[in-house]
């Protein structure tokens, strides 16, 4: 299967973030050349005009399903950015980072673990999937998008993702709860199912919290945040000065409306 949400996530993610930190050029050609392969087998788009990363099935299969996991992939590819990556990536991210909200468009503003998509219904949700850990992916992705773009937008998108978090998933005395029932189409409230991921609080919280934070506070230019949200210093964050300008400048900011 290749796929990249559950068991391919991180393998991607840390391509880009260790030729980051510790200046192996090799591993920064093949996330790359990784993405190129993305967009020409894997990027699909919706009926509704949503850009998706479908999963391809050993027998070279479309399979039109995206797990929560890939909400990862526009911060990193924004991020990229910051490093040598073309403009485009930047593009795709800002798409991509609608098609992770538009999971969040449910009774409880909640994202479920997985969604579909269908030629005549476009994105849904099937009832199996219908369930809220509470991943950290799509804050993530909007607080990198921030800090790269200044979009007022993906603070506002992360806002609206904690005030759902704090009306339907804090309980009562003490912690926060995964949720099954998440969208109302089903019939049934949401429920608490009295467990909270340790990726909630590592994650989750820390993403949206860095957000609302000036961006001296753990800079990109200088940290690398793992795939659990820990910073580790970048080994010499000048190595990709030249880089970094010649691309930043590349990207059309001026053009950039900060909503």
């Amino acid at each position: 299967m290749l796929t990249l949400g559950a068991r391919g996530d991180s393998y991607y993610e840390y391509l880009l973030k260790q030729a980051i930190q510790t200046k192996d050029k090799r591993l920064l050609n093949e996330y790359l050349f990784a993405m190129e392969s993305v967009k020409v087998s894997l990027l699909k788009s919706s009926s509704e005009r949503l850009t998706y990363v479908a999963e391809m099935s050993p027998v070279m299969v479309s399979i039109d399903k995206m797990d929560h996991l890939v909400c990862f992939l526009p911060g990193t590819l924004a991020l990229g950015t910051l490093y040598g990556a073309p403009p485009w990536h930047l593009v795709l991210a800002e798409d991509l980072i609608r098609t992770c909200m538009a999971m969040y468009h449910t009774f409880t503003g909640l994202a479920p673990e997985i969604v579909k998509f269908d030629a005549r219904k476009g994105l849904f949700i099937s009832s199996r999937d219908e369930f809220s850990l509470l991943r950290p992916e799509t804050v993530e992705s909007l607080f990198v998008l921030w800090r790269i773009t200044k979009r007022t937008r993906y603070r506002n998108w992360a806002w609206d993702i904690y005030s759902a978090i704090e009306k339907y998933a804090k309980h009562p005395d003490h912690g926060f709860s995964s949720l099954g029932g998440i969208d109302s189409s089903f019939g049934s409230p949401p429920t608490r199912r009295d467990s909270m991921e340790s990726f909630f609080l590592a994650e989750t919280i820390k993403y949206l919290y860095l957000i609302n934070l000036p961006d001296d506070v753990l800079p990109l230019s200088q940290y690398v945040l793992n795939t659990e949200a820990h910073p580790l210093p970048i080994k010499d964050f000048h190595w990709f000065t030249e880089i970094q300008n010649k691309t930043f400048n590349s990207i059309p900011h001026n053009n950039i409306s900060n909503d």
